[in-house]
């Protein structure tokens, strides 16, 4: 299931439509997917919505968080 979550978030990010930021992108996509992750990053250093440069550590995050269900 996270395999094809990182999937389908890292293709929204691809498709990132002029006036947002993939940042937007990914965490608007992680809230369709799962709400409660996103609930459980927003405003923290890991959530990427106002900040582009968090889109690492999200991955990552995601990964393990993937990993750990």
């Amino acid at each position: 299931m996270a395999v094809e979550m990182m999937r389908q978030i890292q293709a929204a990010v691809g498709r990132t439509p002029e006036g947002l930021r993939p940042g937007q992108v990914a965490f608007n996509a992680l809230h369709t997917l799962r709400a409660e992750w996103a609930d459980e990053i927003r405003g923290s250093k890991l959530d990427p919505f106002h900040n582009d440069d968090a889109l690492p550590a999200f991955y990552r995050w995601l990964e393990r968080k993937g990993g750990s269900r």
